[in-house]
C-alpha cells in the first residue's frame, strides 16, 4: 500500500533556461491543486510545504540503495529535465528515479516525440499534453485531475506499469532471446561487452 502521492528531487533552480522553466511548471502545478512532496535545495523554501516525511533529506552524497527505496514508497516522479527539448535527452530522473523504482514519471523538458520514441509505452505522462507555453495552451488542472484520479483507481494506475510484463519483439530475433532471459531486458553495458567479444564493427556516427 502506498501512502505518498508524488515526489521531485531537484537543486537546480535556475542554473540554466529549463532549470527555470521546470520550477516554473512545478509551481503552475502547485496552483492547479497539486500535491507533492519536494526535496532538495529548490524545495526548502516552498510556500505551503506539506510532505508526507518531513524528517527525511535527500543529500548529493546520499547513495542510490538508501534513496531508492524512499522513493519507491511514492506513485509518481517528477521527470522534470534541465533542458527544453534538447535531441534524445531523457535522463536518469526518467529512467533511474522513476521506472527503475516503480513510478510513474510525468516528463517534461524532453520532447514529446523523443520520449514517444525511446520509452516504454504508455509507461509516463507528458506536461505538454495539457501545457503548453507557446501557444497559451494551460490545461494543467486537467492534469491535476487525472493525477488524482490515477490515485484513486488502481486500475487505471496499474494500467501504466503493463508494459513491465511485455517483452519487446527485438528480444525475439535469433541469439538475443537467451541473453535477455539472462539479463531480465536490462543491461546495455552487458550487451555492449557482448558485441565487443563478437568484434562488432565500431561505427562513428557523426
Amino acid at each position: 500500500t502506498r501512502k505518498a502521492f508524488s515526489i521531485w528531487v531537484t537543486s537546480n533552480c535556475n542554473t540554466t533556461s529549463g532549470a527555470v522553466k521546470r520550477l516554473k511548471i512545478a509551481q503552475l502545478l502547485q496552483q492547479a491543486g497539486l500535491r507533492y512532496d519536494g526535496y532538495g535545495k529548490c524545495h526548502d523554501d516552498m510556500k505551503n510545504k506539506i510532505n508526507d516525511y518531513p524528517e527525511y533529506k535527500f543529500t548529493r552524497k546520499m547513495q542510490w540503495k538508501e534513496g531508492a527505496p524512499f522513493i519507491s514508497k511514492y506513485k509518481f516522479y517528477f521527470a522534470f529535465e534541465n533542458a527544453i527539448h534538447c535531441n534524445d535527452y531523457l535522463s536518469e530522473k526518467f529512467w533511474k528515479n522513476s521506472l527503475s523504482t516503480d513510478l510513474v514519471p510525468i516528463v517534461y523538458g524532453t520532447h514529446k516525440d523523443d520520449v514517444k520514441k525511446m520509452a516504454p509505452p504508455n509507461s509516463y505522462i507528458h506536461v505538454e499534453d495539457y501545457y503548453d507555453e507557446r501557444r497559451s495552451y494551460n490545461k494543467l488542472h486537467n492534469l491535476v485531475n487525472y493525477l488524482n484520479y490515477l490515485d484513486k483507481n488502481d486500475t487505471a494506475y496499474l494500467e501504466y506499469h503493463a508494459w513491465r510484463w511485455s517483452v519487446p519483439k527485438y528480444f525475439h530475433e535469433k541469439d538475443t532471446l537467451k541473453w535477455a532471459n539472462e539479463r531480465r531486458n536490462c543491461g546495455i553495458c552487458q550487451k555492449l561487452l557482448q558485441m565487443r567479444r563478437e568484434n562488432y564493427p565500431t561505427r562513428p556516427i557523426e
